[in-house]
């Protein structure tokens, strides 16, 4: 492994790292009344940049996602089961059992909290689609348009090589990447106001990278 190999596997795992902090500071230390308040943020900043009527459906559907979770197949009782004590077992304060109430009180903390972070992905994933369906002539002609120049390139020698190819072969697994930490990783509120840019940026390099790979495709044949 040489010495560029070996830095970029220490900054994803610097990387990892902090993504597994950051999530347990959002699901057991974060207050969830700021947490709260964070996603609303979120959801009213994306108002801002997308369709009136594809962010009402986005919103609608979430809602209506999440009720089914809740009332349908009992979210919220599952997840205090998990977390939360027996109340009719309870023993008294002293000792050994204050320090266990202490740690017990995060799990309170995560039970409120992943609710919100639940809601919050149930968010993402329909204003992900809600903007994909925004974009789907723009990624239609940009496959359209690689498709033409990779016919032209075929009775052309040189201009592209397989290292372009893999550059843009790895923006679209960055960008796939990216795509799933959007969905999963809760609370972006480390990206206030970028955060809700993300899925139109997204598809736009999408857009882009589809066109590349597919004009460039002839050099692997």
């Amino acid at each position: 492994m040489n010495e560029k190999s070996q830095r970029f596997v220490i900054l994803r795992s610097f990387l990892l790292i902090g993504l597994i902090i950051y999530l347990f500071y959002s699901l057991f230390l974060q207050n969830t009344n700021e947490l709260r308040n964070q996603i609303q943020s979120e959801i009213q900043s994306s108002r801002t940049v997308m369709p009136s009527d594809k962010w009402k459906l986005a919103v609608e559907n979430t809602e209506n996602a999440f009720n089914i979770l809740v009332n349908n197949y009992g979210l919220t009782e599952y997840i205090n089961q998990w977390l939360l004590p027996d109340d009719t077992k309870k023993k008294s304060s002293k000792g050994i059992n204050f320090i266990a109430e202490k740690f017990i009180s995060f799990n309170y903390t995560a039970a409120r909290n992943i609710p919100l972070l639940i809601f919050q992905s149930l968010y993402r994933w329909f204003l992900i689609l809600g903007w994909a369906v925004a974009f789907i002539p723009f990624l239609m002609a940009m496959f359209y348009d690689g498709m033409c120049q990779w016919k032209l390139k075929r009775y052309e020698f040189g201009k592209v090589t397989i290292q372009f190819y893999r550059i843009w072969f790895k923006a679209f697994m960055v960008i796939s990447f990216l795509a799933m930490m959007y969905l999963l990783l809760p609370n972006l509120s480390l990206f206030n106001g970028v955060a809700q840019l993300f899925p139109p940026l997204a598809l736009i390099i999408l857009g882009i990278a589809i066109n590349r790979l597919w004009a460039n495709y002839q050099k692997l044949m």
